[in-house]
């Protein structure tokens, strides 16, 4: 992954401090992802917001309690888009059932995760994941889960990504006020 100056910062700013659901929905809009994780180790956790496109676009905009902001642009392949589509399909992402828990993560790390998914125009449903507590999830959201989480892995590494980091003063130090 290669990193890029104030240009790219400028994009990834506009489109992960804007919301440009309503806008883009009918367009090439495909997912919406917030995400928390908290972790008991100190000042490890972070949120972030994923918009992937139907083209195979991902930005990511993350901010970790340690005090950096991560900017990340991806292109995923036709067949990893195509994967994708398969499997969120084959889960029916557009009625998938949430507020459980899914299967993942690491021991000592709890998380929320809010995906919403655009369909035909005027077509959303959103699904909210935790872990590690709750009641589990059906395998068909965990399913659409890992799928994204695998999308996003493979997008990632995929030619072209691209990804500034900037740090920031966080303030007092975590868990210390």
């Amino acid at each position: 992954m290669k990193s890029r100056g104030l240009p790219l910062i400028l994009c990834l700013w506009f489109f992960s401090t804007f919301n440009p659901a309503p806008a883009l929905s009918a367009g090439g809009f495909w997912l919406h992802i917030e995400s928390r994780v908290d972790s008991t180790f100190l000042c490890q956790g972070s949120e972030s917001e994923t918009l992937i496109f139907h083209d195979g676009l991902v930005t990511r905009k993350s901010v970790s309690q340690d005090g950096v902001k991560t900017f990340t642009r991806m292109m995923a392949s036709p067949d990893t888009v195509r994967r994708l589509a398969d499997a969120l399909g084959r889960n029916k992402v557009g009625t998938a059932l949430g507020g459980c828990a899914v299967n993942f993560g690491q021991p000592n790390d709890s998380f929320e995760f809010t995906i919403t998914w655009f369909g035909k125009p005027g077509r959303t449903h959103t699904i909210s994941v935790t872990s590690p507590s709750g009641e589990p999830c059906p395998e068909r959201t965990n399913a659409i889960f890992a799928a994204i989480e695998e999308f996003i892995r493979a997008a990632s590494t995929a030619p072209g990504a691209e990804q500034v980091e900037l740090t920031f003063d966080p303030g007092p130090p975590c868990g210390k006020v």
